[in-house]
């Protein structure tokens, strides 16, 4: 009797390990089909759009519109309605020429560049 319940004992050991080998062996076979049929819609997605989106907000400065307000200088951002910096710059301390800029709205391309004019500006 006892020499019947080793072997019954060993032969469900041995297909319990069978089975858990052969669930590993799937799992993994159907996670790696699953990440190429990822890869593939992505690049296939991305042939089609030409891009990738991610999440989250890419924001890019295009510049900033320098004009006058109530006699100041104030800085706009490039949508021409955001106020970047109210200024405490008077128009009549400008030179002619960037006074005739200012009440034109000046363009400046970068945030560098606004400093400087700034800086050169003020006081």
């Amino acid at each position: 009797m006892r020499k019947y319940f080793i072997g019954f004992f060993s032969a469900i050991l041995i297909v319990f390990s069978v089975i858990t080998v052969g669930y590993q062996l799937t799992y993994k076979y159907t996670n790696t089909k699953a990440q190429q049929s990822k890869e593939q819609m992505l690049t296939e997605h991305i042939e089609k759009s030409g891009s990738i989106s991610t999440k989250g907000d890419a924001v890019k400065n295009n510049g900033y519109y320098i004009s006058s307000l109530q006699g100041y200088v104030v800085v706009y951002c490039d949508d021409h309605k955001t106020v970047y910096e109210v200024t405490d710059i008077s128009i009549n301390s400008l030179p002619k020429d960037i006074q005739e800029k200012v009440m034109n709205s000046m363009y400046i391309e970068s945030t560098e560049e606004l400093y400087q004019f700034l800086e050169n500006y003020s006081s």
